[in-house]
């Protein structure tokens, strides 16, 4: 998927004092629920789509089979769990979701046009017990 530079795209990019750029849509979402119903949803913009060496903040874009490089030391890599009980719970990531569900609901805007969107969502389950989060 290529985007090419952010400043030629008005469409998908707005601009930003801190990044830039920042895409107008919410690109990932993140979903965390536990058995109970209680569900938390947050979300991530993204100012540089970056994979492989092909592309770059300037030329942005993800390769097939690659993956957007964020580190845990940029900012912005968490999810807020503020009166989220303890417990075994789901977290859930879309990536692409605008266009994940405009074709599911068949309705929206494809941000990102895809052969198939239905590898875009992993799940992972998690254990909280005041502030650890482990795998389970």
């Amino acid at each position: 998927m290529k985007i090419g530079n952010p400043a030629d795209r008005p469409d998908i990019f707005e601009r930003s004092e801190i990044h830039g750029f920042i895409m107008k849509d919410n690109f990932n979402v993140y979903t965390l629920k536990n058995n109970n119903g209680v569900e938390v949803k947050g979300f991530k913009r993204p100012f540089c789509l970056e994979s492989g060496v092909d592309f770059t903040c300037d030329n942005q874009g993800i390769g097939v089979n690659e993956d957007d490089h964020y580190t845990s030391n940029l900012p912005c890599q968490f999810v807020i769990l503020d009166d989220f009980p303890d417990g075994e719970c789901t977290l859930e990531a879309t990536t692409n979701a605008t266009s994940v569900m405009a074709a599911k609901d068949k309705n929206g805007k494809i941000l990102f046009e895809e052969d198939n969107y239905d590898d875009n969502t992993v799940k992972v389950n998690l254990r909280i017990h005041g502030n650890i989060v482990t795998v389970i």
